[in-house]
Formats: structure tokens, sequence, C-alpha cells
């Protein structure tokens, strides 16, 4: 038995997100390349200096090889396996368990009493292999967390009670103690892109300071295909 303690809930995150990365790659999902380009989480690689996400052409290029090696591999454009295909390998359905087991274990962590149970609530509801059931459990959160959440609510409350804050203060305190964070972009990130409605092409190819709402903000992911929800702008 092997046990890996997260102290951090975008450690735990982040663990998940690569086991559903590997499960969509293993059914057939190679789509999940295009995603990770688009929503930034894969750079451009060879630049110096700032971190730069890909351009529009080049979201555009890694589309079109994704779809051609679709192609080669047999699946149509959009097409994969469903994950109880009996041609999925072991090890695609090994993550598949691990990362249902730990989608349960954060959405429980964030909020344990939701008004709304969304999948991750549910854990493992169908086994895929004869291993073992693994097993994630949530503890109490992390003190580091609670006390930048704790400090960007001082930072607000300074203003009370005569007022004047304003969308840039709570801009600052929240990249001030982590729940936003800059990104230089060179494309909108998605449909619903906040900076497109103000930037425009030739803004974009210079680059725009995109604040982007993390983890601490943000709590429990739902995997890459939703990555812009979770991960939002503002």
């Amino acid at each position: 038995m092997i046990t890996l303690t997260l102290p951090a809930s975008a450690q735990a995150r982040a663990v998940k997100d690569a086991l559903d990365t590997y499960t969509r790659l293993a059914i057939g999902q190679i789509d999940v390349v295009t995603q990770l380009v688009r929503f930034g989480a894969i750079p451009v690689g060879g630049k110096q200096g700032e971190r730069q996400v890909a351009s529009v052409e080049q979201i555009e290029r890694v589309e079109a090889l994704v779809n051609e090696i679709k192609a080669v591999l047999g699946y149509s454009v959009g097409g994969s396996n469903g994950i109880g295909h009996r041609h999925v390998d072991a090890s695609g359905h090994r993550a598949y368990e691990a990362m249902k087991a730990l989608a349960k274990a954060i959405a429980i962590e964030a909020n344990p009493n939701p008004g709304f149970r969304g999948v991750d609530y549910d854990g493992i509801t169908v086994r895929y292999t004869a291993d073992p059931e693994p097993v994630a459990t949530a503890a109490a959160p992390a003190a580091g967390e609670l006390e930048a959440l704790r400090a960007f609510a001082r930072d607000v409350m300074g203003a009370w009670p005569a007022g004047g804050l304003d969308g840039g203060d709570l801009q600052a305190f929240a990249e001030k103690h982590g729940l936003l964070r800059p990104e230089i972009r060179h494309a909108p990130c998605g449909e619903g892109c906040g900076c497109a409605e103000y930037a425009d092409t030739r803004e974009f190819e210079g680059g725009v300071t995109c604040y982007r709402k993390t983890s601490l903000l943000l709590g429990a992911s739902r995997g890459v295909e939703n990555m812009q929800q979770e991960d939002g702008n503002v």
C-alpha cells in the first residue's frame, strides 16, 4: 500500500487533473492536448522572459495535427471509446478509478454540504478493475489557505465603514493574497473570455494581462474540459 499526502488543495487538484488527462488519452480523447494548449497549461517553448501561451494560429495548428493523429488511429473528430470499452488499457481504468476517488475527496473538502451534489461527490460508482478500491480522504483546510483568505478579508474590510473600495482595489487585494494570478495571453482563452470584451486582435498580439482565478478562490475543479470555467479569467 502507498499513501500520498497532499497538504495543499491545489496539489490534489493537479493530481486529479493529471489522472483525468491520462484517462482521456487512454480512451482516445487525444483532443485533450488541444485543450491544454488552448487554456495555457502547455506554454510556447523556446521563449525567453515572460511565459507565453499559444496564439490563435498555433492553437488551430495543434488542433489540426491532433485531428490527424486521431484519424491515423481510427477515431473520428470528437470520437473516442467509452471508459468501459474492452479495448481501454488497464492503466486507463486504474487512472479513472483513482481520479474518481480523489475527485470525491476534493469536492467534500471544498464544500461538505452542497446545495447541489455534482458528479464529483459520487466517487467510484462503477469498478473497471479487480484491484483493491482506491480511497482518498479530505482533512481540515490547510492553515495557510485559511490565513490567506482572512488576510484578503482584512484588506477588504479595511475600507469599512467609510467605503471607497472599487474593482481595482479588489483585484489588487486578490492578487496580493493569491486569489488571482496575472498571466500574459496572446489569444482569448475561449468562449466567454472577459479579456476579449475589451482587447482587440492587435492588443492580443502584443500580450494582454489576464487575471486568472486560482484554486484558492475556486475550490474543487471538474477536470480539464472545464478549465475555462474553473480557472477562469475576470
